[in-house]
């Protein structure tokens, strides 16, 4: 009877965990239209990791390793969509399970970034759309390491 009673208390607990460990919000788009409206009405906040490529979340925290770059500096990057901006997309371009977009700013918080085109690519991992900024962190972390090996030069000289 005591077994028993520590099976079901071990089973009901295993299922707690599990159902809460299974509450975070997962948010799939269905086009790439729809990954550029979630990261304006959802960015700024940890769920915007989720609206890009694993790859470039991988890279990214490379990036935040590298330099020191505190998790809300990194999430306010990737949430380069403001809330209450508006935008145009003038170029698009889906081949496969790849699309490139080119958006324009009609209307932003940072009066520079109006007008200014964009280019975006994005992939389709498993069902969803998701921003790919891969090449961009592969280059922040070979130009910050590539820094760090001509400041330490200069520094043995």
């Amino acid at each position: 009877m005591q077994n028993q009673k520590k099976i079901i208390s071990c089973f009901t607990i295993s299922f707690f965990l599990l159902f809460t460990g299974c509450g975070k919000e997962k948010i799939e788009a269905g086009s790439p239209e729809e990954v550029l409206s979630f990261v304006r009405d959802r960015g700024n906040s940890e769920i915007v990791l989720g609206f890009y490529t694993t790859e470039t979340v991988s890279l990214m925290r490379k990036y935040m390793k590298l330099t020191g770059m505190k998790r809300e500096t990194s999430v306010d990057i990737l949430s380069f969509i403001p809330e209450g901006a508006e935008y145009k997309i003038t170029e698009k371009k889906i081949e496969g399970n790849s699309c490139y977009l080119v958006i324009v700013f009609t209307k932003h918080s940072s009066e520079n970034a109006i007008g200014q085109p964009m280019a975006l690519k994005m992939e389709k991992e498993k069902n969803s759309w998701k921003i790919d900024r891969k090449d961009d962190f592969i280059k922040l972390i070979e130009s910050y390491e590539s820094k760090k090996a001509t400041d330490y030069m200069n520094r043995i000289k």
